[in-house]
């Protein structure tokens, strides 16, 4: 049976990721490449790029770690910067290449888990599949300039099997108006080793103890470290005063929550 851990809310959340077609290039599988894996083992996958257009477009590829928080948004770091990066694991191919008009073109991916028996719970970096936009030389320059006009961040996830700890931090919650309608802001924080994307769900009760209903959210993922903030419309719900139940449910009977009061204007 799951337990609630109940923890006191103190501080302050964001995310990100890219569309999936702009500019005549698509990325037609998943922005997300995620696995379970076990130290010493190899692993192998391809991205798929698509060019719609009827021009040919070149694309390059790259690598980032990647970070998120609350107060500082998206952040990307050097490869291997970040403790729980798994870039250097990685090899990839080709890292510039042209899809011709109406085309595919393929990324292969390998990665080489360490023999390291201390690794445990989540390790990532991502992806840039960048399309460039070569702009013809002119006379004063006799060179090829380039400029970027797109790029797609794919997550590369590996989780160590099943280790790891999943552990939240409530950091703060206030109440918004957003597109007219309340909505109340929680910000939490991943401080465990393994990544999460828990469900987020409030539990309602007006003064007399009648349940007033349960409101949900988006899901979204929470690496090592990292913070979000997530939004709770309130859809339906009268001013007033309610007794609230702040639900974080992250499977295998890992859930968190706190109790607060919640009012209404």
């Amino acid at each position: 049976m799951s337990s609630v851990k109940h923890i006191i809310p103190t501080c302050l959340i964001g995310f990100f990721i890219a569309n999936y077609a702009w500019s005549g290039i698509a990325v037609i599988n998943s922005l997300t490449h995620e696995y379970t894996v076990q130290a010493g083992s190899k692993y192998e996958g391809n991205i798929i790029v698509e060019n719609t257009s009827d021009e040919d477009q070149d694309v390059r590829v790259y690598q980032h770690d990647y970070v998120f928080s609350v107060e500082e948004g998206s952040v990307y770091r050097n490869p291997g910067s970040i403790e729980k990066s798994n870039a250097e694991w990685m090899d990839y191919s080709p890292q510039f290449f042209r899809v011709p008009a109406h085309e595919r073109s393929t990324i292969a991916y390998q990665i080489q888990i360490p023999s390291d028996d201390e690794l445990t719970g989540t390790y990532w970096s991502i992806l840039m599949v960048e399309v460039v936009d070569p702009i013809e030389p002119t006379d004063e320059t006799k060179f090829l300039n380039v400029r970027t006009v797109l790029r797609y961040a794919i997550q590369m996830i590996t989780h160590i099997e099943y280790t790891g700890k999943q552990e939240l931090k409530f950091l703060n919650t206030d109440m918004s108006d957003q597109d007219s309608l309340r909505t109340l802001n929680v910000d939490i924080e991943n401080t465990g080793n393994r990544a999460v994307r828990p469900d987020i769900f409030l539990q309602i009760y007006d003064e007399s103890g009648t349940d007033a209903g349960i409101f949900k959210t988006i899901k979204k993922r929470l690496y090592p470290g990292t913070s979000a903030r997530y939004q709770i419309k309130l859809n339906g719900l009268d001013a007033g005063t309610y007794k609230a139940l702040l639900i974080a449910d992250c499977g295998d009977e890992d859930v968190f929550g706190i109790n607060f009061t919640l009012v209404v204007q």
